[in-house]
Formats: C-alpha cells, structure tokens, sequence
C-alpha cells in the first residue's frame, strides 16, 4: 500500500504538469479532476500505511515517531511553497510537479529495498498494538 500510493502519486503528478498541454474546455477540467483524484487517492494510501507502518516498527515508541512525523509533515508544509514558488519561476508550470512526482517515484523506489519485509501470517491487532499470529 505504502509504495504502491508513492508510485501512483508520484506518476500522476508528473502527468499534472502535462495537462497544460491538453485541450482546452471541457477535456482540460476533465482530466485535471481525474488526474488530481487518482493522486489523492495514492497520497491517501501512503499516508496511512506510513502511519501503519511506524505503529508496527516501533510499538515502544508510537506517540513519539507519530510525532517526529507530524513535525516534518509541518516542516514540508511551510517550506514546500517558498521551494515550489522558486521551480515555477525557474521552469515553469511543469518544473514543480516534475521534481515533486520524481521525488515521490524515487521514495518508492528506495522503499522498495529499504523497509522491512512483513512477515507472513502475521497481522497487528488494532486495539492492543500487538501482533497476532493467524
């Protein structure tokens, strides 16, 4: 879930920078909405399963990690427009969502290698935060 909402993410904000390129009216508003909701929708993905995930690494430490990252979710919140202004003035409409979907692909990519792999058969019971053996 974690890596497939970077990848869908992350493609279809490059494809965002595109819909300037398509046609005008009622094709445009179109596909931007379809384009926008499919990001969404794997930004929702990752987002959960990034809070899933810290709860099943580090069960001691869950309030702290949940912390550290709604820090750096407000850190990218206050330095995310001043870094897109300055792409936009440098490249454009597309260099912004070029550089962000690229970013995002190689989180995925990096993910992919990088996290731990999920044992079979075994599941997080939600009310106590142990793991279950099924």
């Amino acid at each position: 879930m974690f890596t497939t909402g970077l990848f869908v993410c992350g493609s279809t904000s490059v494809l965002f920078g595109f819909l300037n390129l398509s046609p005008d009216g009622a094709t445009f508003v179109g596909l931007c909405f379809a384009v926008r909701i499919a990001e969404a929708t794997g930004a929702a993905s990752f987002i959960t399963a990034s809070y899933a995930i810290i709860a099943n690494e580090f069960p001691g430490r869950v309030a702290t990690m949940f912390g550290l990252l709604e820090t750096f979710t407000g850190l990218g919140a206050t330095i995310g427009p001043p870094i897109g202004s300055l792409l936009y003035k440098a490249g454009g409409f597309i260099l912004p969502f070029i550089v962000m979907g690229c970013l995002l692909l190689l989180t995925a990519a990096v993910s992919i290698c990088g996290l731990p792999k999920q044992e079979l058969g075994r599941r997080l019971d939600v009310f106590n935060m142990q793991p279950v053996r099924t």
